[in-house]
């Protein structure tokens, strides 16, 4: 079975390819990172670079002499950043498009969009996950999504940032961009590094926490309810007094369990 498990970003996508077998054995881990191409402003008719104004804020400009007020380089700014995240919705929707046809997973699994304190940024990856769903619609091949939350918490990512942060100095803690997705990086390595993963970017051991959390939520599933059909059968011995009928009872049947809890229930012991 092949799987392809997304965390996506405006910035930089990280991309998991995982071949399995039907038990759930690891075969192959791959990933690749998606960075979309960069939005040229020329197509706007503005110069590469912006200029600085002579009350010291910094604006786009459609030539070296041209000079503009606070207000029309807010506006600019606004319109360059719109165009920038269309452009960036696009190369990464089609990145993903070429590489869900091409690679052909059974499955695709997706980070879930979470809300940005950026409007822009949200509706960028929510146009990047409408891109997915549609191919995977198209190609007939299944999508799950899960929370950042929710897969973080099946590895105790606190407990796991905590002694990924002992083996470190604080000068190499210092250094890093986000400490916990550098320990869920360490962490996916140690798992999945024997069948071939090696991610360059901390976007990519993100998709690798997709595939592992979906690739263990199934066992987690099951054990949840083997405990509750355990503790609820252990309530409904003691509570109709089946403990020594079970044990000792040579004539043990589904029917005598039956009579003993219609008896407790009704006190008819016919």
């Amino acid at each position: 079975m092949r799987i392809m498990a997304i965390d996506s970003s405006s910035v930089c996508s990280g991309i998991v390819l995982a071949d399995t077998l039907k038990d759930g054995s690891v075969l192959k881990v791959g990933s690749a990172p998606i960075i979309p191409s960069k939005f040229d402003v020329t197509a706007l008719g503005y110069l590469k670079t912006k200029k600085k104004m002579p009350n010291g804020f910094l604006s786009y400009v459609r030539n070296k002499d041209e000079t503009v007020s606070k207000t029309e380089a807010k506006k600019r700014n606004v319109e360059v950043r719109h165009k920038q995240n269309n452009h960036k919705a696009k190369d990464i929707g089609n990145q993903l498009s070429y590489l869900i046809k091409n690679t052909k997973p059974d499955l695709v699994l997706i980070e879930r969009n979470r809300i940005f304190n950026s409007q822009l940024t949200s509706v960028l990856l929510g146009e990047v996950m409408g891109i997915v769903e549609g191919v995977c619609a198209s190609c007939s091949i299944d999508l799950e999504k899960f929370t950042v939350e929710e897969m973080r918490k099946s590895i105790n990512s606190t407990k796991l940032v905590k002694e990924f942060s002992q083996k470190k100095t604080e000068q190499e803690l210092f250094s890093m961009g986000d400490v916990t997705k550098e320990a869920i990086k360490d962490y996916m390595v140690e798992i999945y590094g024997k069948y071939g993963f090696n991610p360059s970017t901390l976007d990519e051991s993100d998709a690798c926490l997709v595939f592992h959390y979906w690739l263990n939520k199934g066992w987690f599933t099951e054990l949840i309810l083997v405990v509750v059909s355990f503790i609820v059968t252990v309530c409904i011995v003691e509570y109709f007094d089946l403990r020594n009928y079970i044990l000792y009872d040579k004539h043990v049947s589904i029917y005598g369990v039956y009579k003993k809890i219609k008896e407790k229930l009704t006190g008819d012991k016919k």
